[in-house]
């Protein structure tokens, strides 16, 4: 899955890591940068958790919700009927990305 990153400035001159996919994955973006941006490595956990168990584990968040088991992902906003599904190894790949992106500017 093909991905771009780039920086927001603030007016504070916070900088905040933004992660642009296809206009077809737009949901996938909300996810990385409101839940993965705060719980990366929970995040990762849980995708462990469902390797590691062969079992659907999920994690909600806010707006977005990931339901993670071995072979799949579907990342879905939680007031719409829409989706994203993409193999867990690929939202693994993603959710490393964005967290050794994210701490390159921290």
């Amino acid at each position: 899955m093909d991905y771009k990153f780039r920086i927001l400035t603030l007016k504070s001159g916070k900088q905040q890591l933004l992660m642009d996919f296809s206009p077809k994955s737009e949901i996938l973006s909300s996810f990385v940068e409101s839940e993965v941006a705060s719980f990366g490595q929970e995040i990762l956990m849980e995708i462990q958790k469902a390797m590691d168990l062969k079992e659907k584990v999920e994690f909600a968040g806010n707006a977005t919700i990931a339901m993670i088991d071995p072979e799949y992902t579907r990342v879905e906003s939680q007031f719409d009927d829409v989706f994203c599904i993409l193999t867990t190894e690929e939202f693994i790949n993603i959710v490393q990305a964005f967290i050794n992106e994210k701490s390159k500017i921290i």
